[in-house]
């Protein structure tokens, strides 16, 4: 099996605009020049393409949007918005995404998606046989993509096109099965967009060392879907699940899924926050909250009705002592 990382979504607060400079010369791999540009105001898009070649056929070529990077300096707070597609990934193979992390981590920097790919590279699975699995997903079929709606073949013309494990809207995580028209072997997606798991995948990722990445991010696709015997699923117990044996061929292993449950109680037993630290972001929160409800209300003496309105809830006179207005 090989793993890839195909996809990466974030978000950075207090980020200045001059540091996007920086981001794409010194971490991307790509001079800020060479983006298509459009400002408005405070707000800047930037968008960069690659050249790709346009399926199987190399003379063939295209543009495919490869990067996307938004600017908000209209907010309380300078917001960045990054986007890293697949084709940027396919075609900046020096790119090191743990250097960039670092970078992102110097400011308020929260992953959004992360995109993992797992590439049958052995020919492990047959397409009988995951078709199979997949149209009798109740006998064959276990996982949270899978749990509460079967996996969807996808076809054309009576051929496979694709299978999707879960919904796209999903706030959580979901999948594709396909098979590459390159190397005619079978490839997993899975598109991760819960802050949590992709921490837990991404806790000491190493560009140059991936074994604690690829351990992890097999037991994580074993959650979304694994595929096991269905004599050992009409038994009922999960912990006698059986693998098939084409599966665990490509899996290399047994893989025991990820306890989420379990990581979630450790992560709120370990919790290191200070009650000062808790106290302040709820202030901003509350802070924030103020000046744009002001902002709504387009009074003269806005600020002063709101804070007036939280002091008769609370039981205390707010008074305003900065003299700036809020906007």
């Amino acid at each position: 099996m090989e793993i890839e990382i195909h996809g990466f979504n974030a978000t950075i607060r207090n980020m200045p605009i001059t540091e996007i400079d920086k981001l794409c010369s010194d971490y991307l791999g790509l001079e800020p020049e060479e983006f298509d540009c459009t400002e408005y105001g405070n707000y800047k898009t930037m968008k960069y393409k690659f050249i790709v070649a346009n399926g199987n056929e190399p003379h063939n070529v295209k543009e495919k949007e490869s990067v996307v990077i938004k600017f908000d300096g209209n907010k309380d707070v300078p917001y960045v918005f990054l986007r890293l597609k697949g084709s940027f990934f396919d075609c900046s193979p020096k790119f090191r995404l743990d250097d960039t992390i670092k970078f992102l981590s110097k400011y308020d920097y929260k992953p959004t998606q992360l995109d993992v790919a797992f590439n049958d590279d052995k020919s492990c699975l047959t397409e009988k046989n995951v078709r199979h699995w997949c149209d009798f997903s109740y006998d064959n079929c276990t996982g949270t993509l899978v749990r509460r709606m079967p996996p969807e073949v996808v076809t054309t013309n009576k051929k496979l096109s694709r299978i999707q494990l879960g919904k796209a809207s999903s706030k959580v995580n979901h999948g594709t099965i396909y098979i590459r028209p390159d190397t005619e072997c079978f490839r997993f997606e899975i598109k991760i967009k819960d802050e949590f798991k992709i921490m837990f995948l991404l806790k000491k990722y190493n560009a140059t060392d991936t074994r604690v990445f690829n351990k992890r991010s097999k037991r994580l696709l074993v959650t979304c879907i694994n595929f096991v015997t269905a004599a050992s699923k009409r038994k009922g117990c999960k912990a006698k699940y059986k693998m098939t044996g084409e599966w665990k061929a490509f899996l290399g292993s047994e893989v025991k899924p990820v306890n989420w449950s379990k990581l979630c109680k450790q992560k709120v037993a370990n919790r290191t926050v200070s009650d000062k630290e808790v106290i302040n972001k709820r202030v901003q929160r509350i802070t924030s909250l103020i000046k744009s409800t002001s902002k709504k209300l387009k009074s003269n003496h806005a600020e002063k009705e709101v804070l007036n309105a939280v002091g008769d809830n609370i039981g205390f006179k707010l008074v305003k002592t900065d003299t700036e207005p809020y906007f």
